[in-house]
């Protein structure tokens, strides 16, 4: 049995497990798919021919996968919610030529699994975490045994479709390294960080807050958290830095700080391994305090990526964020006295924004010592509860799964506030904070090394072909 993972290929949708999904890449990044990885490293582990192929950014086709797919293969892809329907058309090419067995896997088959095999003939669709359910389909397939007692399984019998119960999360320190000679490591790109190569890694899964638009945390976990044994993050960190050249990781957890000890053990093992990494982390305004500011820029961590969303403390209630305006700015002030950088994620087009709203947040940032914003869309993702508010209001403008776009097209209704006026009002926004003077004037003035200059000339060239290409359709 062999078993190819596959980051189909395509630009577009570069990183299916994001929190926010979308096809316009605005700034060039490009991310490592780490569920992937990770159950092919699972399978690589127990002994299984296993390999995984990240073909939208090593810029393969199709046609190019000759050579590991056969008839006896599972071909196993993480889809999302806008690109689902481009991966199939991908994944249906794939099964045709080589007769291999087709896995749909991801927030969107976890979400909707019946749909899923409904509308797409997949054979296999996985629901919630897939590192041990894949393992598990891969030997049945191998043994030609009954797939009904594979926790965590989508599939057609001769009955129909079959669903079976929802898998117990996994115990993270059970996992492997990740084959990141698998991986091409050198080529993945973020545009905020200052040191090449860079890797994401995981500490942790899920998270506890309650943010009504958050699909990871709601659909592939169920608001429950686990986090990694400190001593395995820290390996992992070495391994990255001494056999694949890493030289800054962002560890990519819903929210790496969530459990101080956690933190603090970190810390602690990557001051006594003797590692000198740049990193940074999400956090939030409301998890983290001085202390472990301080504790934390010490170990290497030099930025910290926080959600703001909105600055309309109406529009953070409706949302459940659980923060207010003086919160984040008390947050902003504390970061940037203790000498971080600051990346903050926006969030424009939840249910009672307005265009006075819009100017307000946007205000905001471009006074404010914020280094870098990432603006995106209010996208009510199947199996959230926004989805489900959104259905339940009538507020869906589409059906069509490619709208659901977090980059560049709203699907939800508001009141005096159009799609068109949201998505040009997404283009408005990375032209006057990045493209103002002042700023690139300050970026210039804060480049501290010749990796973080190219790092930022890529992305400013990305950002200016995308406002072009807007500008002349």
């Amino acid at each position: 049995m062999n078993v190819l993972f596959l980051n189909p290929p395509g630009k577009g949708f570069h990183a299916r497990s994001s929190r926010w999904e979308g096809s316009v890449n605005r700034s060039g990044i490009s991310v490592p798919p780490l569920y992937l990885a990770g159950a092919c490293g699972l399978l690589l582990s127990k002994g299984i021919n296993a390999r995984i192929i990240d073909a939208a950014v090593s810029g393969l086709s199709r046609d190019q996968l000759n050579g590991f797919l056969t008839r006896d293969s599972l071909l196993v892809m993480e889809v999302c919610t806008p690109s689902i329907d481009n991966d199939f058309q991908i994944a249906a090419a794939l099964k045709e030529r080589y007769g291999c067995a087709l896995c749909f896997v991801g927030q969107h088959t976890s979400a909707l699994p019946r749909e899923t095999l409904e509308n797409y003939p997949v054979d296999f669709v996985c629901v919630g975490e897939y590192e041990f359910t894949i393992l598990e389909l891969a030997g049945a397939l191998e043994n030609k045994s009954p797939l009904n007692s594979i926790t965590g399984l989508a599939f057609r019998d001769g009955a129909g479709i079959c669903i079976n119960p929802r898998r117990e999360l996994a115990d993270l320190n059970a996992l492997p390294i990740l084959p990141y000679e698998q991986l091409p490591v050198a080529q993945y790109h973020d545009p905020i960080t200052r040191r090449r190569p860079y890797m994401s890694l995981l500490t942790s899964r899920g998270c506890s807050f309650k943010c009504l638009f958050c699909v990871g945390p709601q659909v592939m976990y169920g608001g429950r958290v686990r986090f990694r044994d400190p001593r395995l993050v820290v390996e992992e960190m070495r391994i990255l830095s001494s056999r694949f050249g890493v030289r800054e990781v962002f560890f990519d957890d819903d929210t790496f700080t969530l459990n101080k000890e956690h933190v603090r053990e970190i810390c602690r093992q990557i001051h006594n391994s003797g590692l000198r990494l740049d990193w940074s982390c999400f956090t939030r305004c409301d998890t983290i305090d001085k202390g472990q500011m301080v504790q934390m820029k010490q170990a290497g961590c030099y930025m910290l990526r926080f959600g703001i969303e909105s600055l309309d403390d109406e529009l953070l209630l409706r949302m459940q964020k659980g923060l207010t305006i003086k919160r984040i700015e008390d947050f902003i002030s504390l970061a940037k006295s203790q000498g971080l950088r600051l990346h903050a994620t926006v969030m424009l087009g939840f249910p009672g924004e307005t265009k006075a709203s819009i100017e307000r947040t946007l205000a905001f940032l471009k006074k404010s010592p914020i280094d870098f914003v990432q603006f995106s869309l209010a996208i009510p993702y199947p199996g959230t509860a926004f989805y489900d508010q959104c259905r339940k209001d009538n507020i869906l403008l589409s059906g069509q799964w490619s709208d659901y776009d977090g980059t560049s097209h709203s699907v939800v209704k508001l009141e005096g506030v159009t799609p068109e006026y949201l998505s040009a009002a997404i283009d408005r926004a990375y032209r006057e904070f990045y493209l103002r003077p002042g700023y690139i004037l300050k970026r210039i003035l804060l480049l501290s090394s010749f990796d973080e200059a190219k790092c930022s000339w890529k992305s400013f060239s990305y950002l200016l072909k995308s406002q072009l290409r807007k500008k002349n359709k």
